[in-house]
């Protein structure tokens, strides 16, 4: 009897608690849900990261209000995951896409083997004022990078990177 093995068709770039080794990567394989990490990678445009206890992304371009901070935009530093129906629906539904934040396509670079790829990324589009949440820096070469001080699940932190911090 063949037994069907559904198409990881969906490549999906996160940035948070999506991550190995946070607490919602998890939530990718519910139900059956099938992921595979491809590899850490980086968005080739340049973003606003913020946090309020979990981290959001800000297209730069997305508030008037925002454009004396766009000094501050980076690439976003994350993993190129890829998923099945299911693991997408997942993903989806935790992010509450697309009332809460909207899943888009953008262009991701893997570290290690420097292919473009085409990722879908989760936008937050309701963000309002800047007292709502902490604009993070970045780092020298222009990467922000949210795990950067967020502990696992095991408590391992990422070694920061010299001038990482908020703003």
């Amino acid at each position: 009897m063949e037994t069907h093995v559904p198409k990881l068709s969906h490549a999906v770039f996160v940035y948070g608690t999506l991550r190995s080794g946070y607490w919602n990567n998890k939530a990718m394989t519910r139900d059956g849900g099938k992921a595979e990490m491809v590899g850490t990678a980086a968005t080739l445009g340049k973003f606003l990261l913020f946090e309020s206890g979990i981290p959001f992304v800000v297209k730069s371009d997305f508030l008037k209000a925002l454009q004396p901070y766009n000094h501050l935009t980076g690439q976003i530093v994350g993993e190129l995951w890829n998923l099945d129906d299911k693991a997408l629906a997942n993903c989806d539904r935790l992010e509450s896409h697309p009332t809460g934040y909207c899943r888009e396509e953008t262009r991701v670079q893997t570290i290690k083997n420097r292919a473009p790829d085409t990722a879908w990324l989760y936008f937050y589009p309701h963000f309002k004022s800047l007292h709502d949440a902490t604009l993070l820096r970045p780092s020298r070469s222009g990467l922000l990078d949210w795990a950067l001080g967020h502990p696992r699940i095991d408590g391992s932190l990422l070694a920061p990177d010299a001038g990482e911090g908020e703003v």
